[in-house]
């Protein structure tokens, strides 16, 4: 199945997927609606091109480069680059800027060397499915998804993305968590076992977009495991009501009353402590040095 009409949503009702739960939760039902291709009658879809890097990336790490199509521009501003991109789309091709590609290509590279050295082996050399299109039904819920990779002989599935720094810590702490990636992979092994009857676990490889392309392979941990599947069973449960009723809310009328954060009020305090030793200290000589240091070029010290 192509990623257009997944995309579009090829269940007999309106479908709950990892993305549409993630809206759920982690903003509001409203959300879900409006970004729901068969809920919002003015729903438009994402500029195709909006995740290039990610998505070129992704075909090379999933063997299907014939897919890529290069093109010789620095960007898509022009209408004739404009054109070619559009061309490539029609056809199912992923349109490449020259110097995407060449990042992608340096990318899938230091993937490759890395992963062959990594415990869990190059799960992307072995025979399997790139982004299997799996429907299945919870009651009356139609539910999709859409793994990045099923290895045929291999009890994981695989989801590789893209960032700024895959350190596993910091990853985990600065971007999991906050882009849902517990409730998905929670949701796809749930989605895999409906479809299936087998488990399995569930491996993020993520993969920097700056050299050296350093890679780490991230699995959720206990705790992230149970959370992810408590989102995953309240995602389901407001999706249910939120269809039987026909009513998608945004955020509650109640009137919030909040709190700034520890590190804050710590940086304000440090600001205060800062501006008083200053004063405490009138060096005029001082004070005129660092004026000249922030001077325009060319402007001489008084």
């Amino acid at each position: 199945m192509r990623r257009e009409d997944y995309d579009a949503d090829p269940c007999p009702a309106p479908s709950l997927s990892a993305s549409m739960a993630k809206l759920m939760i982690g903003r509001t039902p409203r959300h879900a609606w409006m970004a729901h291709p068969r809920l919002n009658p003015k729903y438009e879809s994402d500029n195709p091109t909006k995740f290039d890097m990610g998505n070129v990336a992704h075909a090379l790490l999933l063997g299907e480069e014939d897919r890529i199509v290069e093109i010789d521009a620095a960007d898509w501003r022009k209408d004739a680059t404009k054109a070619a991109r559009d061309a490539a789309l029609a056809e199912n091709k992923i349109p490449a800027l020259s110097h995407v590609l060449s990042t992608a290509r340096a990318m899938h590279r230091a993937a490759v060397a890395q992963l062959e050295r990594h415990e869990e082996g190059d799960v992307f050399a072995f025979s399997g499915r790139a982004e299997a299109t799996c429907i299945w039904q919870e009651g009356e819920t139609w539910c999709r998804m859409r793994p990045d990779w099923l290895p045929d002989d291999l009890p994981i599935i695989v989801d590789y993305k893209t960032t700024t720094n895959a350190d596993p810590y910091q990853w985990g702490r600065n971007a999991a968590f906050d882009t849902g990636a517990d409730l998905q992979a929670a949701w796809y092994r749930r989605g895999f076992k409906a479809v299936t009857g087998q488990d399995r676990r569930f491996l993020f490889v993520v993969q920097e977009v700056e050299p050296p392309h350093a890679l780490a392979v991230i699995e959720m941990g206990q705790a992230a495991t149970a959370l992810g599947e408590a989102k995953v069973y309240r995602a389901l449960e407001l999706w249910r009501w939120c269809m039987a009723k026909g009513v998608w809310p945004g955020y509650d009328r109640r009137t919030h009353s909040i709190d700034p954060p520890p590190w804050h009020e710590q940086r304000f305090e440090a600001i205060k402590m800062q501006d008083e030793i200053s004063r405490e200290h009138d060096d005029r000589a001082l004070i005129e040095q660092w004026m000249d240091w922030q001077a325009p070029e060319g402007k001489e010290s008084q």
